[in-house]
């Protein structure tokens, strides 16, 4: 063939091998969007889990102007709009997942733009694809807590140190970006060897220049000096008086006594599942150190990956890792693993690849459970059917969100600062104000009416529940209390008001009421007696009315 020939088939040879890169990465593009459309479908869909109903709560509270502590709040502001929306808190949480989902779209082109610093286009591709598909990521990535926006803000700052000359813009971007994420969360701490690593590669790249130091210096002081500015516009909104003065230190001392262990993981039953939700991304995982260690790469990127990898190994130093932060974690370790992709690139198409990849994920999406935040929809019509306007409550997770709530969040965190105060904390919320509702959504809050358990609460709180507060609907308890026939007792009562008298006569001080009479009751002890002719309840409120169709069964919170 001449010269002449050869030349004119160049084109038509460039085409089609840039025609075949293109389709290449058609595949990846359409799983992420497949992936993206099914995780926006589960967003109305799955579950409120209880942490998402504490978010939510404190956007209530910054709403009503009544929010306690500046730190790991600033997300009530850009959300400071859903209370006034229609519908319940399940549905204004449902909106706020919506917007969530953008801060994850946002985390998906940070890797890859930060993925192409260290591969090429088709294996950047695959690095959203590998953090998106992985299980707990598709479930919880988008989720309504603080973790999406931290992630998208840490990986927009990983990018511009990644990708930029650290330049003035450059470092004032990357200060603002790290600046606002730590003022979401302090979790931003266990993005460090990830920082580490790319801070590594800047410095060895430039042969260890002082003006290199110089520069990553000053993106920490702009990091410093964006959070002090945010932290001191948000304090601007506490109005918790003198608690709120002293929640910051101590919220942060809590933080760190309760966030770190060694050893086995707390929650290692859902590390071993999260590895199940994600067999690629595990392998990919378990083979990346030691594909990059025999790799020809250059030292500079080898600190970086090492760097970007290491957050994996957080759960095993730090005690919140449930299934959600995996949605925070996987992100630096899904660009830790672009060795392993780029080694499964060499050996399976991109269709194999991406089909591995995307197969488990919808598979978690077909088994989803749909049906219980119908039941969550219920529950909370069913408390507003009963209480028209707000009252103070008790339950497991401030589900009521924008109700006053006379107990903190029962996490094990919660409940263990609870145990090692050592204070009858509920008994004393009843007698410094009035707790007519009990929302037992918590199976530990339902033993210990119900069945009297007495590990959960200590003894003098758990008297103080059983003796107070009388079931309406299987979720839904009021103050009040069912006596016997033939009771002739002394009472006390721990929640005020005005109580109807129900099912039978009763006695009251000497005084007989007749069932659908109200008696005013005052914090304190009563001599209570009730005939042979049947048993007599005494239930808080004028005559609270039970809706028909209120939730009787079924769970309402859905396991990880």
């Amino acid at each position: 063939m001449s010269s002449a020939a050869m030349a004119a088939q160049l084109p038509d040879a460039a085409q089609s091998q840039a025609s075949a890169s293109t389709d290449a990465r058609l595949w990846p593009l359409a799983a992420l969007g497949l992936l993206l459309v099914a995780q926006a479908s589960l967003s109305f869909t799955r579950a409120v889990n209880w942490d998402e109903f504490y978010f939510y709560n404190q956007v209530a509270a910054f709403a009503g102007g009544e929010l306690e502590s500046p730190l790991q709040t600033f997300h009530a502001r850009l959300f400071f709009w859903l209370p006034g929306l229609f519908g319940s808190s399940v549905d204004h949480i449902v909106v706020a997942r919506l917007v969530m989902m953008l801060f994850e779209a946002a985390t998906l082109i940070g890797l890859y733009a930060i993925a192409r610093r260290f591969t090429d286009r088709l294996n950047a591709l695959f690095v959203p694809l590998l953090y998106l598909s992985a299980g707990y990521v598709f479930q919880h990535g988008a989720s309504f807590r603080v973790d999406p926006m931290a992630t998208a803000l840490l990986v927009g700052s990983l990018a511009v140190l990644a990708r930029s000359r650290l330049d003035a813009k450059s470092i004032a971007a990357f200060g603002l970006l790290a600046g606002l994420a730590a003022m979401i969360t302090i979790k931003v701490v266990l993005y460090l060897p990830a920082f580490a690593g790319l801070a590594l590669m800047w410095l060895i790249q430039a042969n260890w220049a002082r003006s290199e130091f110089i520069r990553l210096a000053f993106c920490g002081v702009t990091a410093a000096l964006a959070f002090a500015g945010l932290f001191l516009w948000h304090s601007s909104a506490v109005t918790g008086g003198s608690q709120a003065v002293n929640a910051p230190p101590t919220l942060l001392a809590d933080s760190l006594s309760w966030m770190f262990v060694l050893g086995l993981p707390q929650y290692w039953e859902m590390a071993v599942k999260s590895a199940m939700l994600a067999p690629v991304f595990f392998a990919a995982i378990l083979a990346s150190p030691f594909l990059l260690a025999r790799s020809d790469r250059s030292r500079a990127e080898k600190a970086a990956l090492v760097g970007l990898w290491l957050p994996v190994l957080t759960p095993f130093f730090y005690t919140n890792s449930a299934a959600y932060f995996y949605a925070f974690m996987l992100a630096p370790v899904a660009l830790g693993c672009i060795p392993a992709l780029e080694w499964a690139r060499q050996r399976f198409s991109p269709m194999i690849l991406t089909v591995a990849l995307a197969a488990v994920t919808l598979t978690v999406f077909a088994v989803e459970d749909r049906s219980t935040i119908d039941r969550q929809r219920q529950l909370d019509a069913d408390v507003r059917a009963i209480f028209p306007q707000p009252v103070t409550y008790f339950d497991h997770n401030y589900m009521m969100g924008g109700w006053p709530k006379a107990n903190r969040f029962m996490t094990p965190w919660g409940l263990q600062k609870y145990h090692d105060a050592g204070q009858p904390a509920y008994r004393m919320a009843m007698e410094r104000g009035t707790v007519p509702l009990l929302l037992a959504n918590w199976d530990g809050l339902q033993d210990l009416i119900d069945r009297g358990d007495d590990t959960v609460l200590l003894p003098q709180d758990t008297a103080a529940l059983r003796d107070n507060y009388i079931s309406l609907t299987p979720f839904i308890y009021v103050a009040g209390q069912k006596f016997v026939a033939g009771t002739d007792v002394q009472h006390e009562f721990l929640v005020p008001g005005t109580y109807t008298v129900r099912g039978g006569a009763m006695t009251i001080d000497g005084i007989e009421f007749e069932p659908g009479e109200t008696v005013e009751i005052t914090r304190g002890m009563y001599s209570i007696a009730v005939g042979e002719a049947g048993e007599a309840l005494l239930v808080w409120g004028d005559n609270l009315q039970v809706p028909e169709n209120a939730l009787q069964e079924g769970p309402i919170y859905v396991g990880f």
